[in-house]
């Protein structure tokens, strides 16, 4: 009797180890995929960095090219409104 309640302890003791084998196991393989996930965004990141961040332009120089970039698209918006109101000649055109 003592022998029989061993050996069922021995299985469910197998079991549980097994268990938490596999467990740890899937949790490995997740954690390899997030890491080489993290670690291919970062290299992208890095990457891109230049292209955004180093532009070789000063803060002003920035804000004076996004303002003329501004105008300039207000201006076609101007052109496009005209277009569509006076045709292809524009006469009454303000722009």
């Amino acid at each position: 009797m003592s022998l029989a309640a061993k050996n069922k302890a021995t299985t469910i003791k197998t079991s549980q180890k097994d268990d938490a084998k596999q467990k740890l196991s899937d949790a490995t393989d997740g954690m390899k995929d997030k890491t080489d996930l993290l670690v291919s965004t970062i290299k992208e990141l890095l990457d891109l960095q230049p292209a955004c961040v180093d532009t070789g332009m000063s803060y002003k120089e920035r804000v004076a090219a996004r303002e003329d970039e501004v105008k300039a698209l207000k201006k076609a918006l101007c052109i496009f409104d005209a277009y569509q109101k006076y045709g292809a000649d524009g006469a009454g055109s303000k722009c």
